[in-house]
């Protein structure tokens, strides 16, 4: 009986490790600019849409900083359609 349980807490233990971290949101923006911050990037872009704070996806969908990036803390300015993001990173 006791090995059951350890292989079972063995099983869970290689499930949760092996499982990618998700995003917590995700916004979609038309047009933005990153600026270096060391081995990261801020990030502040216009027109956009979605949701979320921490650990938060953003895609930039025009213009030289276009793509995807993942960032630490994201701020959303409801009045502007603007975003902030500090610790970014391309995905």
């Amino acid at each position: 009986m006791r090995l059951a349980t350890i292989a079972g807490t063995a099983l869970l233990m290689t499930t949760a490790l092996a499982t990618p971290a998700h995003a917590g949101g995700h916004y979609r923006c038309a047009i933005g600019s990153v600026t270096p911050a060391g081995d990261e990037y801020n990030l502040d872009a216009q027109i956009c849409d979605g949701s979320g704070a921490f650990l938060v996806d953003v895609t930039i969908t025009r213009g030289p900083a276009a793509g995807d990036y993942r960032c630490r803390m994201v701020m959303h300015f409801p009045l502007t359609d603007s975003i902030i993001g500090d610790g970014c990173r391309p995905i």
